[in-house]
């Protein structure tokens, strides 16, 4: 009687550590994923059109599992990429929100505004500015575009950086950059390459011609220009850019007006 007694004693307790193997490994990764210090999520929505010779401030919201030691932007230079500091903005921002339900991404920050696309319940997708009450940013399927702040839960929270690009940088046709960001624990992560088409007074005032269909004869080339044209379509919503007036002051979500020195 004590040899069974023992014998499904220990089966029972085999059992037992067999389905807690089971059951909790998953939730240990877990905690150990949520908990991983080199976690760096750099979120940022690029413009793809800015004026050529004016300055163009760059931010993005940043949140890491250990602190930032710097954040810089490096500008694609050829061969000899230029890197500039991006300073911390003092106030905290969202970076990473969850759909409470379904919910309209729209091309602006209106309800009147084209409808894009739309995210699922509990779809995440990463913060890089707010606006009328709505959320700027991307989702992990691409889509990009505005979330009213009503529709998310907040899941993640950090910094804004940002730095804005003297004109001797922006005096290009094309200018194309990545962000980089280092914790104190040695941990990078940088994001992809963008490329932002800088168009002159001469090339805007021809789009603006033809937009509001009244194209002189000498927009023809203009016309010809694929680059021109990608860089206007890649606009959600139209010619965002040209909602700026003629002395290059265009609507920007950053307050901060830091010009650093570039290596």
């Amino acid at each position: 009687m004590r040899q069974l007694f023992r014998n499904d004693t220990i089966l029972v307790l085999f059992y037992s550590l067999f389905f807690h193997y089971l059951i909790f490994p998953p939730l240990v990764y877990d905690l150990l994923a949520a908990a991983e210090p080199n976690t760096i999520t750099i979120a940022h929505f690029p413009s793809r059109v800015g004026r050529y010779g004016q300055q163009i401030t760059v931010r993005a919201h940043i949140a890491t599992t250990s602190p930032v030691k710097n954040v810089s932007l490096v500008i694609e230079n050829n061969e000899q990429p230029l890197r500039g500091n991006m300073p911390m903005l003092p106030s905290k921002v969202p970076v990473l929100a969850k759909a409470k339900t379904q919910i309209s991404v729209r091309s602006g920050p209106a309800a009147n505004k084209k409808i894009k696309g739309r995210l699922q319940a509990g779809e995440i997708i990463e913060i890089s500015g707010d606006k009328n009450g709505y959320y700027q940013g991307a989702a992990e399927s691409g889509l990009k575009g505005f979330i009213e702040k009503k529709d998310v839960t907040i899941v993640a929270s950090g910094h804004a950086y940002a730095v804005t690009l003297p004109s001797s940088i922006t005096s290009r046709a094309t200018l194309t950059y990545h962000i980089e960001a280092l914790t104190d624990n040695g941990a990078v992560r940088q994001t992809e390459s963008f490329s932002m088409r800088l168009l002159t007074d001469e090339e805007i005032d021809m789009f603006l011609a033809m937009y509001s269909g009244s194209a002189p004869a000498a927009s023809t080339p203009l016309l010809k220009k694929p680059l021109f044209w990608v860089s206007i379509v890649a606009l959600a919503s139209g010619a965002y850019i040209f909602s700026a007036d003629k002395n290059g002051k265009q609507e920007d979500q950053t307050t901060v007006d830091v010009l650093v020195d570039w290596e």
